[in-house]
């Protein structure tokens, strides 16, 4: 927002935010107060997922559909958005084919380089999005042997870090960022949309069904906590198996609540499975490295 209000987006023609917690909800009327841009919309996501949820969040898909449809001058056919589940379901088999770098050890890809490549990505219309997803494979793939020194093999736990400050230190100080599951990370790139049959339902059941968020509340089938844990964060243990994680750093902001909530659980998971765990909370802000130097610090040196 502060880079926003400095006109460091002015390329920018609107902004869309979804219902992901209280603090973006009131981020939207700040940023559609303050900003000069020509549109603005707010996906109203649900918290559970129940068979209503994806009735209610395919209307709303629907719903910014016609929006943008009334802002872009033009119709959203189903044929576009069948062409563009198929192009982002080929970006995320390339950000995936990038991951696997990430295995050998030392790791062929650093995690600041790899989380450097992806928020460039993300900035880009996703057809040079996955040209330079090409060039950075190809690259990779000629590396002989690794930049890297062997470390200590750390997951990343916790919500959206565009900021790649914190990898940076943990591989300062001798560890290998090898896999995780933020936002920016393997939790949005892993799952792909289902191609067929029709496109909106298929997109509800991805962003709603498939992708593991602390705001989205799934139901326990298990009757226990054990069996509701390992069902919720099933994910983490499959990613610290496959990566060969040795400790894992849960990363919390100050005041994201849906996370919040969760660390007392995804601790519990993380010891079910005996993974060491670091947690630690912080606000949004690259400044606050410096604190956590010790603690990270360490972690290393205890698992390492």
């Amino acid at each position: 927002f502060d880079l926003s209000v400095k006109g460091k987006y002015d390329f920018l023609s609107g902004l869309v935010i979804p219902h992901g917690c209280d603090s973006m909800v009131r981020s939207f009327s700040t940023w559609s107060y303050s900003l000069p841009y020509s549109y603005f919309h707010f996906v109203n996501i649900p918290t559970v997922c129940a068979e209503s949820s994806f009735e209610f969040f395919n209307a709303e898909i629907n719903t910014f559909r016609k929006s943008l449809e009334g802002f872009a001058g033009k119709a959203i056919t189903d044929a576009d958005l069948k062409e563009a589940i198929r192009v982002h379901n080929e970006s995320r088999d390339k950000v995936r084919a990038l991951y696997e770098f990430r295995k050998a050890d030392p790791p062929l890809l650093s995690g600041a380089e790899l989380t450097k490549v992806l928020t460039v990505g993300a900035s880009l219309p996703i057809a040079e999005a996955n040209r330079l997803f090409d060039q950075v494979l190809t690259e990779i793939g000629r590396r002989g042997k690794s930049p890297l020194k062997k470390g200590p093999r750390i997951f990343i736990d916790g919500a959206c870090l565009d900021n790649i400050e914190l990898i940076k230190l943990v591989e300062e100080l001798g560890g290998n960022v090898v896999a995780d599951t933020i936002c920016n990370g393997a939790r949005d790139h892993f799952p792909k949309t289902e191609m067929g049959g029709d496109p909106v339902g298929a997109l509800s059941r991805r962003y709603l069904g498939k992708i593991n968020c602390p705001k989205t509340y799934r139901e326990n089938k298990t009757g226990t906590f054990e069996g509701d844990i390992t069902s919720r964060f099933g994910d983490i243990g499959a990613y610290t198996k496959e990566f060969k994680v040795e400790g894992a750093i849960l990363y919390v902001y100050k005041y994201c609540d849906p996370f919040g909530f969760e660390v007392p659980a995804r601790k519990a998971y993380y010891e079910s499975i005996h993974v060491p765990l670091l947690c630690l909370e912080d606000v949004y802000s690259a400044g606050t490295m410096g604190q956590l130097r010790t603690r990270i610090q360490a972690f290393l040196e205890m698992i390492g």
